[in-house]
Formats: structure tokens, C-alpha cells, sequence
């Protein structure tokens, strides 16, 4: 019980087999053998079901710790960042900054222990290229050696737009002189569209 064997292979008085534990189970694994199963050359058919000494026991941890990785912004502009969670399903010890795939920006103050680390992410300047943080598979591993397996899953990354390009301005005039009753037409051309641009800048 708790998985399966498979090889099975031997002839006389030994004999063995590989045992291959469920996936994704915490349930304990038992293999034995049971009374009336084979018998000597006389006929005589084993007795021993009760006896310990035909049995083993193993103690089964084939769960893969997962991550989810949260943002509390989906957006960022120019002078802003996101607090990164990142909230595992076992506690661990093996989980670092060093972990975290990171694109458009950087991770800063990386902190947490157990199953919740946080980051703070900061986009990178003067680009409108999206962000990307996310958790490869066998990065971190729980208690009984299992490693992280959910590098694929969408839970275990984020996406946020960014756009931290600051708009600029090029002020020009029709004149460079004037005299007296002449005026100038000023033209303001930025780099990018507004709507709060006023006489009062």
C-alpha cells in the first residue's frame, strides 16, 4: 500500500523488487506478505502474515511545496514600486532572493521565513517594457527534501505594465527679438500625449 512495486526479480530464497511511492501523498507506504502465499518443496505454504519480520514500514512525503506570487500593483509609472508576496504552501528554509527570476526591474529587501517572504520590486527607469517576476521548479525545497514543481503554473508569477518614461517638453518661439507692438508665438511640443499640460505650468 502507499505505492507500487515494480522489477520484481529473483529465484530460490531472494528475491527483490523497486517500490515506488505514490506521488503527491503523504500517506504511509506497507509492504508485506501474507500467510498461504508460496510453499517449500514438501508443499508446506508460509505461515507468518502475523510475523513483523515480513513486513516493512516507510513513512511517505511525495508532495511538492508550491508558491504563489502576488503584487499589490498591476501598474507601474516612473517613482513607483510594488510589494512582491510570495506565500508557499510548507514552510521552508531554502528559499532566497536568489530563487526569484526577475525582468523589467530589480527586487530589493527580500525578507520572510516559513511559508511568507516578501520583496519589494522596483521597475526599471525610463522603459515601458513590462515586468516579470516569477518561481522556477526546484528552486526551494519543504522539510522532507521534496522539491518546488510548479514552475509552469500561472499561480507562481506575476505581470505588471510598466511605464516609467517621464514626458518631455521642447519650448520654441517664432522670434528671437522683438521691438515695441510685435509679439512671439511660443509652441509647445511633448514628447508624449497630456492632458493636464495649462497656462499655469
Amino acid at each position: 500500500s502507499g505505492g507500487t512495486l515494480s522489477g520484481f526479480t529473483g529465484s530460490g530464497t531472494s528475491y527483490s523488487a523497486t517500490f515506488t511511492p505514490t506521488a503527491d501523498s503523504s500517506t504511509g507506504a506497507s509492504i508485506s506478505v501474507a500467510s498461504d502465499q508460496f510453499s517449500d518443496a514438501a508443499g508446506n505454504a508460509n505461515a507468518d502474515g502475523t510475523d513483523t519480520d515480513n513486513a516493512v514500514t516507510m513513512t511517505v512525503d511525495t508532495v511538492r511545496p508550491t508558491i504563489a506570487v502576488t503584487s499589490d500593483k498591476t501598474a507601474l509609472k516612473a517613482g513607483e514600486t510594488a510589494t512582491i508576496s510570495f506565500t508557499l504552501s510548507e514552510a521552508v528554509t531554502d528559499f532566497t532572493a536568489d530563487d526569484v527570476t526577475v525582468s523589467g526591474g530589480a527586487l530589493s529587501g527580500f525578507t520572510g521565513s516559513g511559508t511568507s517572504y516578501s520583496a519589494t520590486f522596483t521597475p526599471t527607469a525610463d522603459s515601458s517594457t513590462g515586468a516579470s517576476i516569477s518561481v522556477a521548479s526546484d528552486q526551494f525545497s519543504d522539510a522532507a527534501g521534496n522539491a518546488n514543481a510548479d514552475g509552469a503554473d500561472t499561480d507562481n508569477a506575476v505581470t505588471m505594465t510598466v511605464d516609467t518614461v517621464r514626458p518631455t517638453i521642447a519650448v520654441t518661439s517664432d522670434k528671437t527679438a522683438l521691438k515695441a507692438g510685435e509679439t512671439a508665438t511660443i509652441t509647445f511640443t511633448l514628447s508624449e500625449s497630456a492632458t493636464d499640460f495649462t497656462a499655469g505650468d
